[in-house]
């Protein structure tokens, strides 16, 4: 017997394209989150326009050393070949 994660995630998923943003939450299983992601990949990949595709999810740890609730960000993003061309020297790796 073959079982799946149903438990339902909640993420934010950001289109760039240029200077506009899109920006959308999703609740839906892993498995529905990486397709859709995976999509959005496919779509940014085949674009000649600068695209980026982000999902950000958000989790909330306690901290033991502050003894207060803390909010971490986890993402994973995919930025095009016209994106690198356009933004390399603008970006850095600490947004």
């Amino acid at each position: 017997m073959i079982f799946f994660d149903m438990q339902s995630y909640i993420c934010t998923v950001e289109v760039h394209t240029g200077n506009h943003v899109q920006r959308g939450q999703m609740n839906a299983p892993k498995m529905m989150l990486q397709a859709e992601f995976t999509q959005l990949m496919g779509m940014a990949s085949r674009s000649p326009s600068p695209m980026k595709v982000k999902i950000i999810m958000e989790k909330e740890i306690w901290d033991q050393f502050t003894q207060t609730h803390k909010t971490l960000e986890n993402f994973i993003e995919f930025r095009n070949n016209a994106w690198e061309r356009a933004y390399k020297q603008e970006e850095n790796f600490e947004e």
